[in-house]
């Protein structure tokens, strides 16, 4: 994913590039952190949906209170039809009302912490996140796993475009995707992404691609409540049940 930071505020830039970059780390995301010192620097390099996600400082100009501020920018950006998320990092929540016109995805309100920063973005749905898995760092798309089977010393990764082998445990996979929220183990030697299962059969689940995963015995309960309250969520925010809560 590319991320969008703007900022004129070099130092605050800085650490801000800083936080972003230990958050995609320790959330074993792929990413690129592209740095802008003004609106025109943003807007010179800047297409509809060139970014999985955008940070906006308020102000962006502390010499002319005339100036364009990042809500200015927001709206511009929505007006050409982005509707990436957008986070805006201000010293005054008098922001957050304009905020609503453009949709914004979180606010962050200076001073903050690099925790702060990182329950803002784990709440963001980013749907072609990728991550890090393995020693040899293969990149995979969140979003398209739909279940995954161990088998020796290799995982085979079942995706809604095609299936591949990797060379990892199921455990580092696991506590790979473990932040990404929707990967359960319903039983030994196997991951299901609740955001492709379609039902429940018997101690099975059913996947989107028709796979059947099977359930331990002890844990069809659990897993059926799991199911089920991730459902719930999704109807309650308005989700389709796919893409990648992060």
């Amino acid at each position: 994913m590319r991320i969008a930071l703007i900022d004129d505020d070099p130092q605050d830039r800085d650490w801000l590039h800083a936080d972003v970059r230990a958050w995609l780390a320790d959330r074993h995301l792929v990413g690129e952190v592209c740095d802008y010192a003004s609106r025109n620097d943003f807007l010179s390099a800047w297409q509809p949906r060139a970014y999985s996600l955008m940070l906006f400082d308020c102000i962006l100009d502390e010499n002319d209170p005339s100036a364009p501020t990042g809500i200015d920018l927001a709206r511009q950006v929505r007006g050409a039809g982005d509707s990436t998320p957008i986070v805006f990092i201000t010293s005054s929540r008098d922001f957050a009302i304009d905020g609503y016109s453009v949709h914004a995805a979180g606010y962050l309100v200076k001073p903050f912490t690099r925790e702060d920063l990182a329950r803002v973005l784990d709440d963001i749905s980013l749907p072609s996140a990728l991550v890090r898995v393995g020693t040899t760092q293969t990149n995979i798309p969140v979003a398209d796993v739909v279940w995954c089977r161990a088998h020796g010393h290799s995982v085979d990764v079942h995706a809604r475009h095609g299936s591949r082998e990797l060379r990892t445990s199921l455990r580092e996979l696991r506590d790979t995707l473990a932040s990404h929220g929707n990967f359960l183990s319903p039983a030994r030697g196997y991951l299901a992404n609740l955001a492709h299962v379609k039902g429940m059969e018997g101690a099975d689940f059913v996947m989107a691609d028709g796979a059947r995963v099977p359930i331990s015995r002890d844990a069809v309960a659990a897993m059926r409540a799991a199911w089920t309250d991730y459902l719930f969520e999704q109807a309650r925010s308005g989700g389709d049940g796919h893409g990648t809560r992060i």
